[in-house]
């Protein structure tokens, strides 16, 4: 399977997501991984340093536009007011949306639905292990369904 990972690619949440997904791509049946950051800031140097990808977009803004319609899978830890507005493109455009973390955005919207456009409401997982499940299980219907 062939899976890109997009995200803020900076510090912290970012950090730790990127720095686990180099750590480990090598000893998995992903064939092709690229790490993906897009920056708000319009320069590619406040990356973190496990970013393949750097896209300054340049603005915050575009940024929670882009990174949510980038994926196929959306996952938002925890979370401020940016969290909320790639949550919110992510639902709007039908992306599977699940949320970790007992603070922020992934604690209010934790098996909720935003609004009536769709039926689904947005899984709340307590480990890393069910949410990895939780995606794989996503992508494999995906990629059955292109088919």
């Amino acid at each position: 399977m062939d899976i890109n990972v997009m995200s803020g690619g900076q510090k912290g949440v970012m950090l730790s997501l990127c720095r686990g997904v180099a750590e480990n791509r090598k000893k998995t049946d992903i064939k092709g991984c690229l790490l993906v950051g897009i920056l708000p800031y319009p320069d590619f140097h406040k990356a973190n340093e496990y970013v393949d990808i750097v896209i300054p977009a340049g603005s915050g803004a575009v940024q929670n536009m882009v990174v949510p319609l980038s994926g196929d899978v959306v996952v938002a830890i925890g979370g401020a007011a940016g969290t909320l507005a790639e949550i919110s493109f992510a639902w709007q455009s039908g992306r599977k949306i699940g949320v970790i973390g007992k603070a922020g955005w992934a604690k209010r919207l934790a098996n909720e639905r935003l609004d009536d456009r769709r039926e689904d409401t947005i899984p709340s997982f307590d480990s890393v292990g069910d949410l990895v499940g939780w995606i794989k299980s996503k992508l494999d219907e995906k990629c059955a369904a292109e088919d």
